[in-house]
């Protein structure tokens, strides 16, 4: 195998690796925006039950309110029944009284359904409450491993950078160019040739480019450019 190939091969090899730890690294953030998405999403349902409570309490006195309204009517008009004289405003106050204490009964109906819709409330309330506390402790962990993550790519990414310069100035002043330019795109600059097609874009290449990676000649795929070889078993 050629020089050159095998200088290309070991920068390809830690290049590679370093863009993968480039792409983990880039993706971090996201991750852990994504992750406290979720969170956020888990308090809007615990604020959403607390909302929801807090109307049926709401109801619930509201009610309370109005029928010690209706009560202190029934009772002043108790009292003033049993001073009148005529018989037919008597009857008149006890059937007012009466129609009243049927709206107090109705309300009660009432208030007794929104006392079951507040004991559903908080068994809502209580789930979202603990959803949200075991969420909390597991993102917690799952941010910290990621900026765990981070330091070490981070410090891995620095390290290779540094080992990258011996290999580059090893590089052929010819593959240079051509190698600086792939390496910036998908894929590996340099491929191997697959019965006489491109390693990287898999189309067939010309008997004249065939011939010239035979001979360990830098040379390009006809169709995307990148450098391609053969193995020594394969010539």
């Amino acid at each position: 195998m050629k020089t050159w190939i095998k200088d290309v091969l070991e920068l390809q090899v830690a290049d590679m690796k370093t863009k993968r730890m480039n792409r983990r690294f880039k993706d971090i953030p996201k991750e852990k925006q994504e992750i406290i998405s979720g969170m956020e999403v888990e308090k809007g349902k615990v604020s959403k039950a607390k909302e929801k409570m807090m109307e049926t309490e709401k109801e619930i006195k509201s009610l309370e309110m109005k029928m010690d309204s209706i009560k202190a009517r029934i009772n002043d008009m108790q009292q003033k029944s049993a001073i009148v004289k005529k018989n037919d405003e008597y009857k008149a106050f006890l059937n007012e009284i009466a129609s009243q204490k049927s709206f107090i009964s109705s309300l009660e109906t009432k208030q007794l359904n929104y006392f079951e819709q507040l004991d559903a409330d908080k068994k809502t309330l209580s789930s979202a409450e603990k959803s949200l506390k075991t969420m909390e402790n597991e993102l917690e962990e799952s941010i910290k491993d990621l900026e765990e993550m981070e330091n070490v790519l981070q410090s891995e990414i620095e390290k290779a950078l540094q080992t990258r310069k011996p290999l580059l100035e090893k590089l052929d002043p010819e593959v240079l160019p051509t190698y600086t330019r792939l390496i910036k795109k998908d894929g590996e600059p340099l491929v191997r040739v697959h019965n006489n097609t491109c390693g990287f874009c898999h189309l067939k290449l010309t008997p004249q480019t065939v011939n010239d990676a035979k001979k360990g000649q830098v040379t390009c795929c006809d169709s995307c450019g990148h450098l391609i070889y053969f193995r020594d078993e394969e010539i």
